[in-house]
């Protein structure tokens, strides 16, 4: 559902509207954590930087090699994991770097096999400053020195990974990880 409030309507992802009776501030934090898959309280409109809070996601990871680059890393690492999924459709990507080691993330889904096929870890939630990276296939190389500048920030907590969100194949979310 997206969230267009009038009192307490809403409309479905259909076009209707829909009234609902008990409109507290926790429901529409549901809303909107779905809205903006997994993170809450983002600041409104997508601006290219914005601070969110995202809840903790559980992923299935495949681990690149650490003896190469990251950028040599992260292209094998999600070759791999594709290779094993049924469909991409529908399923949240991430990239997350852990010790030097690059890490091609999907987000745990329902019809994820039991046991998974690859280890699972959880991507911490927490507060994040949010920067949107359009057209990212045809800019990778300016993927890295964009992280190191957003982690210039005197509010940067170095004990939480920064991640990519690979929202969709033309627009990347790089987020850097805020104390506080």
């Amino acid at each position: 559902m997206t969230i267009y409030q009038a009192r307490n309507w809403v409309t479905s992802r259909r076009g209707f509207l829909v009234r609902i009776r008990e409109c507290g501030p926790s429901r529409l934090d549901v809303l909107e954590q779905k809205r903006n898959h997994g993170a809450v309280n983002a600041e409104p409109g997508m601006a290219k930087d914005s601070v969110i809070t995202l809840a903790d996601i559980p992923v299935l990871y495949v681990a690149g090699d650490p003896a190469r680059s990251i950028g040599e890393q992260a292209p094998k690492a999600f070759a791999a994991l594709e290779a094993t999924m049924a469909t991409l459709r529908g399923r949240h990507f991430y990239g997350a770097v852990i010790d030097g080691t690059y890490r091609a993330c999907v987000a745990r889904h329902a019809d994820d096999p039991d046991p998974p096929p690859h280890p699972t870890w959880v991507l911490p939630g927490g507060r994040y400053l949010r920067h949107r990276f359009p057209d990212w296939q045809a800019n990778l190389a300016q993927i890295g020195p964009s992280f190191m500048t957003l982690t210039q920030r005197p509010d940067f907590d170095a004990t939480r990974p920064c991640i990519e969100h690979y929202r969709r194949r033309d627009e990347l979310l790089l987020l850097v990880p805020l104390r506080g």
